[in-house]
């Protein structure tokens, strides 16, 4: 917003701006602006958005459903590829039996080494 400080209407030079048009990159003053699609826009970007083609608005309304489709596919990939590698991890982690038999062989030495010294 600092940029918009003291800065003059395009059309208007008396009047001080109030918004910048993310379009052409004017500063104007509040009535020389419309709320266009969520932005608000000069009279000439407006002009210019509405002779667009319907055709490359709605391949644009397409292309962001494809990048949406296509992201939700790689997200599915990959939860499907972590499910395949956490399936390989044998039971014995999942129960926690490899904690135990860890341990055990462990004692069973150190009880060998205490008869040994016998």
């Amino acid at each position: 917003m600092p940029q918009v400080i003291r800065q003059q209407c395009f059309n208007h030079p008396a009047c001080e701006a109030a918004v910048r048009c993310p379009g052409c990159g004017r500063f104007y003053c509040r009535e020389c602006v419309v709320d266009f699609e969520g932005r608000l826009l000069c009279a000439s970007c407006v002009a210019k958005l509405s002779a667009a083609p319907r055709f490359q608005r709605r391949l644009s309304a397409l292309g962001h459903l494809a990048v949406a489709l296509a992201g939700f596919a790689l997200l599915w990939a990959l939860f499907s590829l972590l499910g395949v590698a956490l399936s390989r991890v044998p039971a014995d982690i999942h129960s926690g039996a490899w904690l135990t038999t860890a341990a055990a062989p462990a004692a069973a030495s150190a009880g060998d080494a205490s008869t040994d010294g016998e």
